[in-house]
């Protein structure tokens, strides 16, 4: 942990890392189905409001992920992940929990307080899903191994789409990475 409670960000990925090594799935694009089907997490897709990615919801420790159906299935994507740090970083060992991803104030959310870096929980599940989705080891193997430059559009676009991620949270998570993007 840091000096303000949170987890270092390196102990998160260490964590997203070794639940991706326990399961061999280090292997983009990373196999959501597994992580769910093995840690026997329900996903449901639900029309929900606009601002509203997802949430989760454990009960008598049953956990279950909901996504926003009409959201693009990138978004989605980042959500089930983002979804999965809370139950792994927040929840795993908690009979009853409730993590909503909301622009408003509600018990836990990623809005803009967890955009700015004010709200731990929401900025712990961001940067574990990052690391989840896009694990520093494939990342830095598909560039060296595959000749992108990450300079080029249609490069940064195919190793978006290899990875099954928008292309802002790749340039985001190579920026954090101090990998070079431009």
């Amino acid at each position: 942990m840091n000096n303000q409670g949170r987890l270092r960000r390196e102990d998160i990925e260490l964590i997203a890392y070794d639940i991706l090594k326990k399961l061999n799935l280090l292997k983009e694009p990373i196999e959501l189905s597994g992580v769910l089907k093995h840690y026997n997490i329900s996903l449901y897709e639900k029309d929900l409001d606009d601002d509203v990615s997802g949430f989760l919801h454990v009960k008598d420790n049953k956990p279950v992920i909901v996504v926003n159906e009409n959201h693009h299935p990138n978004r989605k994507r980042f959500t089930v992940a983002h979804e999965l740090g809370h139950f792994f970083i927040h929840a795993k060992n908690t009979k009853d929990a409730l993590f909503i991803d909301k622009n408003y104030s509600g018990i836990f959310h990623r809005n803009q307080k967890s955009t700015k870096g004010t709200d731990d929980k929401e900025i712990e599940a961001n940067i574990f899903a990052a690391a989840f989705l896009m694990p520093k080891q494939l990342l830095k193997k598909a560039l060296d191994n595959n000749g992108y430059d990450i300079l080029d559009d249609s490069s940064f676009y195919v190793l978006a789409k290899r990875f099954s991620v928008s292309q802002q949270a790749l340039a985001f998570r190579m920026a954090k990475l101090d990998f070079v993007v431009g």
